[in-house]
């Protein structure tokens, strides 16, 4: 009996069929132990437009494809930006079968068009680049925190219907071990340490000016990067808060210069070594569990470079090495309790960016791509622009 797969629409404030749109994930990873389950709340946060403000700078909706049978076979989300003309595409899950998502895509491409976009970005959030962004292209291992795992087939599902590589994200992977940093790091690290213009310090939670430094590095360090808007002092306000229950003190680093903030290298544990286990459910006793665990400090042994940052007037002269010698310290001292750091989301457009991972002991663990789709004859397909030459 042939197939025949159709087209649902679904209205983002309907919240049983929202609910339907998370869990078909379960269906698509049964068979994949190393796929990491995020939590609902944390998917939610991204598609539902009462959680996510930057669904209302546009138009955005979801699609289920079901076969006759009414089960559900793949799903995805869009945004149509009022500020852009590049659409965005998200949380794609599929069946390995080109029919259902090339439907799919067909579906968001005509959507695109009726909206006025020239070309769809996409797998992406939308919101910052931190979280579910980018399809795994290489390296079957373990996710870290909201980040991408999918079956490999996926990159042949995008790729036959014509996305193009926009660019790649490479995760670097590096043992918390001495004696691992290049020479070069650490002589550099140590001559900016020497000289008392510049000051390395981790900031807490508890200080107020948190949120306040993050936010004028982050717009200055990431303003020259395609596609990351600045973000307002409600947004960092509202991102610290997040993490604030997770925040160990020892993985957020500053750099100062004359007392202003002029760089940032902000790790975190990988909270999804947990989460992993609660089958994406945060209810009180998961809640409970969660805080358990973070207090007994016994259940994660990984660490993620969640964002690194240095304004532009003093990128290459030596602070990028001064917060990794500073940090490397750290780790050295007795009952520091992480095992590896993963350092993500190092876009194939920061060679720099690149070589410090390298330099720094890190190798090649894993890559995701980031893909464009021209949907319209107007729009001329380029690369990321490279930067930090």
């Amino acid at each position: 009996m042939k197939h025949i797969f159709t087209i649902e629409s679904i209205d983002p404030t309907d919240l049983k069929k929202v609910e339907e749109f998370i869990l078909f994930a379960k269906k698509i990873y049964q068979d994949h132990p190393l796929w990491g389950h995020p939590l609902d709340i944390d998917v939610e946060k991204h598609i539902l437009p009462s959680k996510n403000q930057m669904l209302q700078n546009g138009h955005f909706t979801l699609w289920l494809v079901r076969d006759n049978k009414n089960n559900i076979m793949a799903r995805i989300a869009a945004f149509a930006p009022n500020n852009s003309t590049i659409g965005k595409i998200g949380f794609f899950e599929s069946i390995d079968n080109l029919e259902v998502s090339s439907l799919l895509f067909n579906t968001a491409k005509r959507w695109m068009l009726s909206k006025g976009m020239k070309a769809i970005e996409g797998p992406v959030n939308f919101g910052m680049r931190d979280e579910f962004w980018g399809c795994l292209v290489e390296g079957e291992h373990p996710p870290v925190y909201n980040m991408p795992y999918n079956p490999p087939y996926y990159k042949n599902l995008f790729e036959s219907f014509g996305f193009l590589n926009y660019f790649d994200q490479i995760t670097y992977l590096r043992p918390l071990e001495p004696n691992i940093l290049h020479p070069l790091v650490t002589k550099a690290g140590k001559r900016v340490l020497q000289n008392t213009d510049y000051t390395i310090r981790n900031i807490g939670k508890e200080d107020p000016m948190l949120p306040h430094y993050f936010r004028e590095i982050y717009n200055k360090a990431w303003a020259s990067f395609e596609g990351v808007p600045p973000i307002s002092i409600e947004e960092a306000i509202r991102q610290m808060k997040l993490i604030k229950p997770i925040i160990d003190k020892r993985l957020i680093i500053f750099g100062f210069y004359k007392d202003q903030p002029i760089s940032f290298f902000i790790l975190m544990p990988d909270i999804g070594q947990i989460f992993k286990t609660f089958h994406g459910k945060f209810g009180w006793y998961q809640k409970l569990k969660f805080l358990y665990s973070i207090k007994r400090g016994k259940f994660i042994d990984r660490i993620i470079g969640r964002i690194f940052g240095v304004i532009p007037e003093f990128q290459g002269k030596g602070i990028e090495a001064a917060m990794i010698v500073h940090f490397e310290n750290i780790v050295l001292q007795p009952g520091f309790p992480y095992k590896t750091l993963e350092l993500n989301w190092i876009g194939d457009f920061n060679p720099s960016m690149m070589k410090v991972c390298r330099m720094i002991g890190g190798h090649k663990h894993k890559k995701h791509t980031t893909y464009h789709l021209p949907i319209s004859k107007d729009f001329v397909f380029k690369r990321a622009t490279i930067v930090n030459k």
